[in-house]
């Protein structure tokens, strides 16, 4: 169970690092993706992150930020 969940948090990555390009290419900051995860978050709170079949959205906001 714990190497499908690492499988799926790093394929979530993955998908995180294609938006954040699609976003760039098409001239649309990545801001709005981490802003999108902020509210996500605050509307729905975070499971426990042993749990999740997801990246921690702290972990997931900081990353799209720090995106260059």
């Amino acid at each position: 169970m714990m190497l499908y969940l690492k499988y799926s948090r790093d394929a979530e990555r993955e998908a995180d690092d294609y938006a954040i390009a699609m976003l760039k290419a098409n001239g649309v900051s990545p801001a709005a993706l981490a802003s999108a995860f902020e509210k996500l978050e605050r509307k729905t709170g975070e499971p426990s992150p042993y749990l999740s079949s997801h990246p921690p959205a702290d972990e997931r906001i900081e990353r799209i930020r720090n995106a260059r």
